[in-house]
């Protein structure tokens, strides 16, 4: 015990007016201590200085994150959990999940040290609070210092949690905190001398508790993001000590303006020292190959997982991000009632032979689109996928309508415009199959189709192809696989000049194309530009409806008539012309050229093409040269 003499206790009592700078010192001081406390986070207090209203918070201190996916079960179609690894992640996000995340917020609040000031979070907001109000009692004047400072801040925190859809709002409060703190005046006695006539030094305690609150938003895996914190503070319970009465401090802390500034630097100063590492961890799985590389596998596993649903399971100790498998759609058969033993065709059979040939001469016929012929042991099954098509199999269940077990085959659906075609062999023919399909990826499959019944036909069918000029069969050749056919048939001598019609029967299915029968070889020389139609093959030779040409694109010619084995020159305008190609004749008198270059745009206009063979111009033939038509 300190004892002092009356000339000391005088010299220490002061006036009313440093009395009253004491109480406005004071009142400033305990404020600064409630804001300062405050400066966990990374950002200010709430202008309003309320906490998040909570509707119906949830005790999750204790409780980790957990990453789990829900995928349809493969045969029932019910959501079944299944665990998701994160060996994959980096350290930070594999600790995020790995500790309950109360544990973790506790561990960054006071155990982890800043490599850059070697103190905890904690012992750095201390060390501010203390610095701040010494600073500030040292402006007083002299005669005031600061002593017995006690900076009790909570070293672990209680962790609530409000869910609103997919957003997770934590609210970490360090419960039981306090700051106290004893100023010498010039009018007062330490608080721990004892003397009669002396007040004892003012003093204050301020109970607190402050609030990190973070917000954990979770739209999907590769979005998963939370803030770094927003301070709150709840309201301060305050104990004044000494000289300082509770009337004078209320009237300096609503009248005394001179700290605002200073505490809201405080706060900020704090708020950017050390900010929460939640983010970064999650930054972790964002820069994950998962997340950055649409074409790696675990970016096309992640895809299939479009939307996340959180589960706060406090009873299994955990958070559920649950990242969510959508239904896969059920695949539909196409040829329920068309054909089932052949793949779908889109165009009429047709065929194309030269414009022109002569009596006695050879000429090539070919043929496309026709029906193939059957296969009586197998049939095609056409599926559309309506979400499933990249990256799949489609499972197809065969039963013999008759009886007998279930065969599953397995295909790869990588389709375009998401159909798919599918062979299954094997199989009796004039026999009804039952068949149901699904579509599967690597985690689940869709639901069953509705079974559908197909027959194989009895027999083959045709498989061959007559080609008939005026009733006459000029020969029979067989259809491939895919419905095409080439043939080389001759003209009957006997066949009168004029037009004439060239008929291909298969079965019931029949395609015609017009032949202009001439003279005989060498007697007359004719010449025609040609085009093809949708799927011809070879060199075209069906007359254009307008003998012109485009200037600058390469246009066909076909000619007949001229001497077999001798080439034929094509010049422009005249026998000694610009050359534009040259063709040789075949056995029969006729050469078809594909890759003649069109007169430039300079000869838009009425010319004529000359045919050359051995010195001789042999036949003209007028065409036009039009522009090209602008593309809209």
């Amino acid at each position: 015990m300190s004892i002092h003499t009356t000339d000391e206790i005088g010299r220490r009592r002061g006036t009313p007016a440093s009395n009253s700078r004491t109480a406005r010192l004071l009142a400033a001081l305990c404020l600064l201590m409630s804001a300062v406390a405050a400066g966990v986070g990374a950002i200010a207090h709430a202008d309003d200085g309320n906490l998040p209203i909570y509707t119906s918070p949830i005790d999750a201190t204790g409780l980790r994150l957990q990453l789990a996916a829900s995928v349809p079960d493969r045969d029932t179609g019910e959501p079944v959990d299944i665990p998701v690894p994160v060996d994959a992640a980096g350290p930070m996000f594999q600790e995020l999940m790995s500790k309950p995340l109360s544990t973790q917020i506790d561990e960054y609040w006071s155990v982890r040290v800043d490599p850059e000031t070697g103190t905890t979070p904690r012992q750095q907001v201390c060390d501010r609070i203390r610095g701040r109000i010494e600073a500030a009692v040292a402006e007083a004047g002299e005669g005031f210092s600061l002593y017995d400072f006690s900076c009790s801040l909570a070293t672990q925190g209680a962790l609530l949690v409000q869910q609103d859809g997919d957003r997770l709002t934590f609210g970490y409060s360090l419960f039981g905190s306090s700051i106290e703190l004893y100023v010498t005046t010039p009018a007062t006695c330490h608080r721990d001398t004892f003397a009669p006539f002396c007040p004892s030094d003012p003093g204050v305690k301020v109970h607190l508790a402050p609030q990190l609150v973070t917000t954990l938003t979770a739209p999907d895996l590769c979005g998963l993001r939370a803030t770094n914190g927003t301070v709150l503070v709840q309201a301060p319970f305050i104990e004044t000590r000494g000289v300082l009465d509770v009337a004078e401090f209320v009237d300096n802390v609503f009248l005394g303006g001179w700290y605002g500034n200073l505490a809201e630097q405080a706060i900020r100063d704090v708020s950017q020292q050390v900010p929460l590492p939640i983010d970064s961890a999650l930054g972790e799985l964002r820069d994950n190959a998962a997340c950055t590389d649409p074409a790696s596998g675990p970016a096309k596993a992640v895809a299939m997982f479009p939307d996340m649903e959180i589960a706060i399971e406090p009873a299994q100790g955990v958070i559920l991000l649950r990242m969510v498998h959508p239904p896969i759609g059920v695949p539909i058969i196409q040829n329920v009632d068309g054909p089932v033993n052949s793949t779908p065709g889109f165009a009429r059979p047709a065929i194309a032979a030269p414009p022109i040939a002569g009596p006695g001469t050879a000429m090539k016929v070919t043929g496309q689109f026709f029906p193939p012929p059957l296969d009586p042991t197998s049939l095609w099954l056409e599926l559309e996928h309506p979400s499933l098509c990249r990256d799949g199999v489609a499972e197809v269940e065969q039963t013999q309508a008759a009886g007998g077990g279930p065969l599953v085959r397995t295909f790869g659906v990588d389709s375009f415009g998401c159909r798919t075609s599918h062979p299954m062999p094997e199989l009796t023919p004039a026999t009804a199959y039952r068949y149901r399909a699904r579509d599967c990826d690597v985690f689940t499959c869709s639901r069953w189709s509705e079974p559908v019944t197909l027959t194989t036909p009895a027999s083959s069918g045709p498989t061959h192809v007559d080609l008939v000029l005026d009733g006459v069969v000029l020969g029979t050749v067989p259809l491939t696989a895919t419905g095409t056919f080439d043939a080389d048939i001759v003209v009957p001598a006997d066949t009168a000049e004029g037009a004439h019609t060239l008929r291909a029967v298969s079965g019931e299915t029949t395609a015609d194309t017009p032949v202009q029968v001439g003279a005989a070889t060498g007697t007359t020389v004719t010449m025609v530009l040609t085009g093809a139609f949708f799927g011809d093959r070879g060199c075209p030779v069906r007359p254009l409806p307008t003998q012109a040409v485009t200037s600058g694109e390469p246009f066909a010619l076909f000619g007949t008539g001229f001497a077999p084995g001798s080439a034929v020159e094509v010049h422009l305008d005249s026998a000694t012309g610009p050359t534009l190609g040259t063709a040789t004749a075949d056995a029969g008198g006729s050469f078809c050229h594909d890759a003649l270059p069109g007169p430039p745009i300079e000869q838009v206009g009425d010319h004529t093409l000359v045919a050359v063979q051995e010195g001789v111009a042999r036949v003209n033939l007028p065409f036009a040269v039009v522009a090209p038509k602008p593309v809209r």
